[in-house]
């Protein structure tokens, strides 16, 4: 049986949760009436309120409502709603009046229609009335999202999707505050094994006051989309930084060969290190090996010496020269061929960790 669930997280929505539950079981009506599901649940998760929110739920019959006695987050309200139902979809929007829950059913068809994991309502197009601020921040942190995972979405906060209950477990864990929606959106972008649409959605002014601090909210939305880039894709981050290095210190060189030298070896050592940590996602996750063996492929140059070995041993030999040379400088060689040296024995030590595992992987399944 095709069931939904519906999830609704409120803190002091008391102007806005009866319209918001109304919009729900509306939704209810129509998504049953079109097919796409056999059942569908709607379930309020009043997250510590001190006003009558939770009074105004239990008003509606057909609802269910969870509660927590104080307030754990936006998130946690989230996953205490998926948690506390069965339903292999699983949907939610804010309880605030911000979304209509009738576009459910346009949401639905888009997943099934393009076989997705999930959907998400962009609420950032010409019709939004979404403020000016959070525009701004909003098209900023899908940019970055975009830039990171290659995709291509307009809202990466969205406070409205829908998706499967095997991609909820898939990208676990989540946070519990309002940086949840981020988060998942960051998760599964960088996930290979998630297929993700988006639709546009009405967004309308919240009715009531709003949680969201556009600053401290702000930095904690930027933290988890650099530090789920970080575990996803080491390379982009550590690569970008040590070219950047790299170009800063060939251009400082001109002006102070210690400066200069310094940044070089900065460089070479977060290339280095984005390298061997992509290195480890692709050995932890191999369904991102299958999606990007192109890249894949050229990483696994780097687990034998013929790369590195030879780039460790120019340098020393570079720096024997400026030795002789009575220059300096050699130091600086010395220390790139010594750093350059221990990553290519750490690359050699992955690649023999990942040639073990792939026999053993190909021995059980001829078993």
């Amino acid at each position: 049986m095709k069931k939904l669930s519906i999830v609704l997280p409120a803190l002091n929505e008391e102007e806005a949760i009866a319209g918001t539950i109304k919009n729900c079981i509306e939704a209810k009506i129509l998504l049953k009436e079109a097919s796409l599901f056999d059942d569908v649940d709607i379930v309020v998760v009043d997250d510590g309120s001190t006003d009558d929110t939770a009074k105004i739920v239990r008003s509606f019959e057909g609802v269910r409502l969870l509660q927590h006695k104080k307030n754990k987050g936006y998130g946690a309200a989230l996953l205490y709603g998926f948690d506390s139902t069965d339903s292999p979809f699983l949907s939610f929007l804010d309880g605030d009046g911000t979304c209509d829950a009738r576009e459910l059913v346009e949401i639905s068809k888009l997943l099934f229609e393009k076989n997705a994991d999930m959907v998400i309502g962009a609420r950032v197009h010409e019709r939004s009335e979404m403020p000016v601020v959070r525009r701004v921040g909003n098209h900023f942190f899908a940019w970055l999202v975009n830039f990171l995972g290659n995709a291509q979405i307009t809202d990466s906060a969205s406070g409205m999707r829908l998706f499967t209950r095997e991609t909820l477990e898939l990208l676990r864990p989540l946070p519990s505050g309002l940086h949840f929606t981020p988060a998942m959106s960051a998760k599964a972008i960088l996930d290979a094994s998630v297929k993700i649409e988006e639709v546009k959605i009405h967004y309308a002014e919240r009715k009531g006051r709003s949680k969201l601090s556009v600053f401290k909210d702000g930095l904690r939305f930027l933290n988890v989309i650099l530090s789920t880039a970080v575990v996803y894709r080491p390379f982009k981050i550590f690569g970008g930084l040590g070219i950047l290095f790299g170009v800063f210190g060939i251009f400082s060189w001109i002006f102070n060969l210690v400066v200069g030298y310094a940044l070089i070896v900065s460089a070479i050592a977060l290339i280095l290190t984005g390298l061997l940590l992509n290195e480890i996602v692709f050995l932890l996750q191999p369904i991102r090996r299958l999606r990007y063996s192109h890249v894949y492929e050229f990483f696994k140059h780097f687990r034998n010496w013929s790369v590195l070995g030879v780039l460790s041993t120019f340098m020393f030999l570079v720096s024997l020269f400026l030795i002789l040379s009575g220059m300096f400088v050699w130091v600086w060689f010395f220390f790139m061929g010594i750093e350059i040296l221990v990553f290519a024995v750490l690359f050699r030590t992955l690649g023999a960790i990942d040639s073990v595992l792939q026999f053993r992987l190909k021995k059980n399944e001829s078993n």
